[in-house]
């Protein structure tokens, strides 16, 4: 079991309690009244492209417990001013986390301002009915007194740490690339600086100093530590490089503050100045993690940044290993795919801009990979999923329209010519025979009925593989294959066979075949839900009576009608499937049976995604 198989269950569990489970903005900057974010994973990453406010998000994350304020990040000024809305009122978040009798408490900040913290200073307040909070209760179970006031509840108790990895810069690099105003204007005199203090630098590495006194000013900030056995682990890991120790200093020797980093390996030694930004920005999430309490709140924004793809895989394996062992919630902003495709999809929140208001909503709480890369601007193979006709294909394309765009725009829905036929008895072992990442969605009514007469499975029945997926094919007989085969998946077992000519092996090889194809299918294909086709599915979307009348003549009659053609005048296939998709258009996801498609359509994203 993974890591992050281990934290899910350990969220079940209440083991990272105090955690916040959501974090709602009625008014908040440019995102669109009511956005909600709901924290049902222990890592969680906000995803989309810039401009979706994730960076702000996180700020008001960090500023949840009562030590933060997120006016000290977020203020007011001639050109940015903050200001209140006469409609929308003042700037506000709700935060919930969950209480020790199992309630949920619920925390409102609005930038209130007060005479002493200025005017954008944010403030607990009492519950607002029109934010959608409940009343504070009279009488609370004993376990939950201390988290409230007679009039609020209590700001949740968690320590924060915050990295934006953008900002995290060296002291060497602050000093050298930036003007700072600190004496040194030219590149000569920065590098005569550097030369310089690099001495006392190192001595007060060195020599573990508490104190260094340079020009009359103290110099260290924080006196220089190694990073402990752990943490060079993780820091090997993720960089693939082998250290030996490694040493950091907060300084300013420089006139400006920052951190030194002094590296050994078994063939050099070297400062930041000379090592990669990639191997300081390594550096500092190591320390960060490991330095921070059990059960802290870790903010990460963009740590992907100087990253290479394989190291930025490698630390979000580190970030859920220690997630798991110190109870960590870990919430980051990210643009990377490579962090995206560790995580699970209940950990992929989706961000994106309404096109007509410039607002920012979010667009998914849970979402594939396909999902995640269409958001991030990815190039990368649209999943295919064959079905039997055009009518299934607008089925599948309604469905996923409803999910979202990224849904639809990492789809590609093909029809197969010769319908259910060709698909079970060519194209799935073909596919299965090239080890395709293509889906296959057969008609509802292509379930196979089992010898209890059920046939209309349910979802949890539908991905039982997921949970339990059967004997290893290769320890099944001919016999077992051949019989899943056909109650599982309607397919034939006698047309698999092997193109080995009169070759004495081809009954071997076909058995190979036989299994080869089932395992295939068990990750790749399944059915609409129901029991029918998509035309009498579509008419259950539609709460059609059809009476006597069968499916296809229903939708026959219904194009006539609307086209105001005589019944003696014929209907063509696509007038009649115009018809359709106009029916189908304005079947939502409230639809009982159009809700099991979009539950299933999201599981088949994610599958695709695990089976590529």
């Amino acid at each position: 079991m993974s890591d992050f198989e281990v934290i899910q269950d350990m969220m079940v569990a209440n083991a990272f309690e105090p955690f916040i489970r959501s974090i709602e903005f009625p008014r908040f900057k440019n995102l669109e009244p009511g956005t909600r974010i709901d924290f049902d994973s222990p890592i969680t990453a906000l995803i989309g492209p810039n401009g979706t406010n994730k960076s702000s998000i996180l700020r008001a994350i960090q500023a949840c417990p009562q030590q933060y304020d997120i006016g000290d990040y977020w203020f007011d000024t001639p050109l940015d001013p903050v200001g209140a809305d006469s409609q929308l009122g003042t700037h506000r978040y709700i935060h919930r986390y969950q209480l020790p009798s199992g309630s949920m408490a619920e925390v409102i900040k609005a930038r209130v301002g007060t005479a002493s913290r200025g005017p954008d200073y944010f403030e607990t307040s009492a519950p607002r009915i029109r934010d959608g909070m409940a009343n504070m209760p009279d009488l609370t179970p004993a376990s939950d007194e201390r988290f409230r006031s007679k009039t609020r509840w209590s700001p949740i108790e968690k320590p924060v740490t915050y990295l934006d990895f953008r900002q995290e810069l060296p002291a060497y690099d602050i000093f050298y690339f930036f003007d700072l105003g600190v004496g040194a204007k030219s590149a000569s005199d920065k590098k005569q600086r550097i030369r310089r203090t690099s001495g006392h630098i190192r001595s007060a590495i060195q020599n573990r100093r508490t104190s260094f006194k340079w020009y009359g000013n103290e110099r260290i900030i924080e006196p220089a530590q190694d990073l402990g056995h752990d943490e060079l682990d993780d820091l090997r890991s993720i960089l693939g490089r082998k250290y030996t120790s490694v040493s950091m200093i907060k300084h300013s020797f420089f006139g400006v503050p920052g951190f030194t980093a002094r590296l050994h390996t078994g063939h050099s030694t070297y400062s930041e100045a000379y090592a990669g930004s990639g191997e300081f920005a390594a550096t500092m999430i190591t320390r960060a993690l490991h330095s921070a309490p059990s059960n802290s709140l870790i903010l990460l924004d963009e740590p992907e940044t100087s990253l290479h793809p394989g190291a930025q895989s490698q630390l979000m394996r580190v970030v859920a290993r220690l997630t798991k062992e110190r109870k960590l919630q870990v919430v980051l902003a990210t643009h990377s795919e490579h962090i995206v495709r560790e995580l699970p999809d209940n950990a992929r929140k989706l961000l994106d801009t309404r096109p007509d208001t410039g607002v920012v909503y979010v667009a998914a709480q849970r979402a594939s990979v396909s999902e995640s890369f269409v958001r991030l601007g990815s190039a990368h193979d649209k999943i295919q999923i064959l079905v039997e006709d055009q009518l299934a294909t607008a089925v599948v394309e309604r469905a996923a329209r409803l999910i979202g765009p990224a849904a639809l725009g990492a789809l590609r829905v093909d029809p197969v010519p010769g319908g259910a036929g060709n698909l079970t008895s060519r194209v799935i072992p073909v596919q299965a025979a090239i080890g395709s990442s293509s889906m296959v969605l057969l008609d509802g009514d292509q379930k196979p009925q089992r010898s209890d007469g059920v046939v209309d499975a349910t979802e949890d029945e539908l991905f039982a593989w997921e949970s339990n997926p059967g004997r290893p094919t290769n320890a099944m007989t001919e016999e077992e294959v051949d019989a899943e085969l056909t109650t599982r998946f309607g397919i034939n077992p006698s047309l698999i066979v092997s193109d080995g000519g009169n070759d004495p092996n081809a009954a071997g090889r076909a058995v190979v075949q036989k299994r080869v194809t089932l395992g295939w299918a068990r990750t790749h294909v399944f059915f609409l839900p129901g029991t029918s086709n998509p035309e009498a599915l579509l008419c259950g979307f539609i709460g059609a009576d059809l009476g006597s009348t069968s499916p296809k003549e229903y939708w026959r009659a219904l194009a006539t009608e609307e086209l105001g053609l005589l019944d003696s005048e014929e209907v063509s296939a696509p007038q009649i499937l115009h018809s359709q998709k106009a029916a189908l258009a304005k079947v939502t996801e409230q639809s009982p049976v159009m809700g099991d498609l979009v539950t299933l359509l999201r599981r088949l994203l994610g599958t695709a995604a695990a089976n590529p």
